[in-house]
């Protein structure tokens, strides 16, 4: 029996039980007691294993004690607690924050140890959460003036920041979308195509809008590189 626990969340955002070096989900709730499982239940010992190994190891919770109970097929992990905080910790500042992927990734793996780094989603997984927990989140304008862009918002499936100026609210908008590597891509060859429309603009920039493309030619292939969208008596 011990007093010595805490509480994380799971990546489907429930409480698990972390003691004694091991994590538990919760099974269910009697009374005044509740009964947790350890998550490696349905785990196996190893990758090439059939059928899972169903892991005996549970704890119970009465009042502010647990006690455990069961053997666990596998060693305790006093680093889990931390890694699945860190993760969490990027869940939290993908719905707090606008910053971009990348930083908020770099900012929760600065503040982990070497010692526990091992533990945490690879940096890809990691932004690939950043875009799943603000995809559909994000409410879209329905005028101009409410057009609000920062870099956070402005990203690449792969990190790139590609907000590359923004004139700013107003009916005579112009916004220019371009990662760096583009642009390095862009100078690298002597041919460009530039290319206008106004079929295409999306959502509050097709009433009066224009799309204009600057793409490299190279092997006898277009490949856009800068995007821009003006409006009104910003077209080109």
């Amino acid at each position: 029996m011990t007093t010595d626990y805490s509480f994380v969340k799971s990546q489907m955002g429930t409480d698990l039980l972390v003691c004694g070096g091991y994590t538990f989900g919760k099974e269910k709730q009697v009374e005044g007691k509740s009964f947790w499982k350890c998550t490696f239940y349905n785990s196996r010992k190893k990758k090439d294993d059939i059928a899972p190994i169903k892991c005996k190891g549970r704890a119970v919770m009465t009042d502010s004690t647990v006690t455990l109970t069961g053997h666990h097929f596998h060693s305790p992990d006093f680093t889990d607690e931390l890694s699945r905080n860190a993760n969490n910790e990027v869940v939290r500042l993908a719905k707090e924050t606008r910053d971009a992927p990348r930083n908020i990734v770099m900012a929760v793996a600065g503040s982990v140890s070497v010692l526990h780094a091992s533990g945490i989603r690879k940096t890809g997984n990691l932004k690939k959460l950043v875009q799943r927990q603000r995809k559909g989140k994000v409410a879209m304008p329905k005028t101009l003036e409410e057009l609000i862009l920062t870099n956070g918002d402005c990203v690449t499936s792969g990190g790139e920041d590609m907000l590359l100026y923004d004139s700013g609210p107003g009916r005579n908008r112009t916004v220019i979308f371009a990662t760096i590597s583009n642009l390095e891509f862009l100078a690298l060859n002597t041919t460009w195509v530039v290319d206008g429309t106004f079929k295409v603009c999306p959502g509050i920039f097709s009433a009066s809008g224009q799309l204009y493309t600057i793409q490299a030619a190279k092997h006898r292939t277009t490949f856009p590189a800068v995007y821009m969208l003006m409006t009104g008596g910003a077209r080109a």
